[in-house]
């Protein structure tokens, strides 16, 4: 499930600093939330390990988006566009825009 719907899935699990999953997590009324981010991270490992394929690429239509944002939102919607078939081009301002 982690594969297929989310585009960023190898961030994620890594630096994901959005710690509401865990506030909301029910286990904390028995003792800790669990640690969603690492276990995230722990699957997407353990899929790469054993070989599980990445989403396969689709053949490429017509279509040519732009996006023009900064970030993990960019190049989330960046993903899941080029996924779906389409040419993507993301503006970033900033030098290094993967930092």
């Amino acid at each position: 499930m982690i594969l297929s719907a989310n585009p960023l899935r190898r961030v994620c699990g890594a630096v994901c600093p959005d710690y509401f999953c865990q506030q909301a997590c029910a286990r904390r009324l028995f003792d800790r939330p669990i640690e969603i981010p690492a276990v995230q991270a722990a699957i997407v490992a353990r899929a790469q390990s054993i070989g599980l394929p990445a989403p396969r690429p689709v053949r490429r239509g017509g279509k040519h988006v732009a996006i023009s944002a900064p970030g993990p939102p960019a190049w989330g919607a960046a993903s899941v566009l080029a996924q779906r078939g389409y040419r993507v081009t993301v503006f970033d301002s900033r030098r290094n825009p993967a930092a």
